[in-house]
């Protein structure tokens, strides 16, 4: 079992693979709530639509809260990035 370990978030300055993954992220929520609100989907298929737009959010608001959290237990200022800002 692999454990957890947020301090894997409290990296300082840029991260390639973290920036690569919120462009993931960013790209799979625009692409999820366009399916939700396209004309073409009705009924149950908005509602599950719907339902995937809001879980890549909230796994994104996760993802930043993990790294704020672990940027704060090592008292690394993150106040003045944008993303992190905007929770």
């Amino acid at each position: 079992m692999v454990k957890y370990n947020q301090e894997a978030f409290g990296f300082d300055g840029k991260n390639d693979v973290w920036d690569q993954f919120m462009v993931i992220l960013d790209l799979n929520i625009k692409a999820e709530t366009e399916e939700a609100i396209s004309l073409d989907v009705n009924g149950e298929s908005r509602i599950y639509a719907c339902g995937r737009a809001s879980a890549v959010k909230d796994l994104k608001r996760l993802m930043l809260e993990e790294r704020k959290a672990a940027l704060d237990k090592k008292n690394i200022n993150w106040t003045k990035d944008e993303e992190l800002n905007s929770l």
